[in-house]
Order: C-alpha cells, then structure tokens, then sequence
C-alpha cells in the first residue's frame, strides 16, 4: 500500500532515465524498498503475459489490491487504465508524500494537487495501518506526550503514565 501511494503521489513513473535519480530511488522512498523486489516480479510477470498493454500504475495497483487480499482484508474492485507519469525524479519526491506527522491540511494539500477524491486521500492514508510501523516513526509521537493534557482524554492517562 505505501508503494501505491508513493507512486501516485509524485508523478506515478518509476521509469529509468539515463543518469538521472528516480523516484524509486529516492531517500523519501526508502522505506518501502523492502518490497519492490516483489513489485518489480509482478509487473515482470504481467508484461511478458501482457507486453505493453497495461500501465505500471495499473500493475502497482493490482499488487495493492492482491497485498490487502493476503492479508485477509477484502478484496475490492481496482479501477483500470490509470497512465503512467512521463518524467521521474527523486526530487518530486521529497515535497509530494507526507510523512507520519505531517499536519492533516499538508496532507489535503498534497493530495489537492494530485486531483484525487477526499476518499482517495482517506483511503490511502488508513491503508498504512496494514502491516507493521517502525519503532523510529512510532517515537516521533511519543516525544510530545509532555504537551499531553490526560485530562482532555481521561481514558489515555493510564498509558501515558506507563
């Protein structure tokens, strides 16, 4: 789901372009490198079944889709003949994805420039919560809990104190 969204975010083209970065590349994307390996062998697999015919946006999606399936969340219908960005820099990267504290109105900017629905953003943002968090995005959270009131969520004051 991360993959998903990092694509469709910037410019959805993980095209290689000679001696430039990518976005795939891109140190904002490194946090999903672990799974591009499996990406990568999906969309392999569908263009020697399908040569040239289905856009890797679209291949992107279909993973997400099959990804939430496997773990045993429903499978929902995917839209089809998304198109493919034609340029590719890690540079759009860095000012087109929100991190886990980005502001709420960054993100709605984020996604306002990308024209996808309030849904799309929703969506996509809660499709994160599917799987596992690293403990250093976890902690970023935990370093204003001092600027907590316990007293505007009483039922948060046992967990705070511990």
């Amino acid at each position: 789901m991360t993959v998903l969204s990092r694509v469709v975010m910037p410019q959805s083209c993980w095209t290689r372009h000679p001696g430039d970065p990518i976005e795939k590349t891109s140190p904002a994307n490194s946090e999903t490198q672990r799974g591009l390996d499996v990406i990568d062998e999906i969309k392999a697999q569908v263009e020697q079944e399908c040569p040239q015919t289905i856009s890797c946006a679209d291949k992107l999606a279909f993973a997400a889709r099959e990804a939430v399936y496997l773990a045993s969340l429903p499978r929902h219908n995917v839209p089809t003949r998304r198109r493919d960005g034609r340029t590719s820099r890690d540079s759009d990267v860095n000012f087109n994805l929100p991190t886990p504290v980005t502001p709420l109105k960054d993100i709605t900017d984020m996604f306002g420039r990308r024209n996808p629905t309030l849904e799309d953003m929703v969506v996509s943002s809660g499709a994160h919560s599917i799987g596992e968090a690293q403990c250093t995005q976890l902690n970023t959270d935990y370093t204003n809990i001092a600027k907590l009131n316990p007293e505007t969520l009483p039922w948060t004051q046992p967990m705070l104190m511990s």
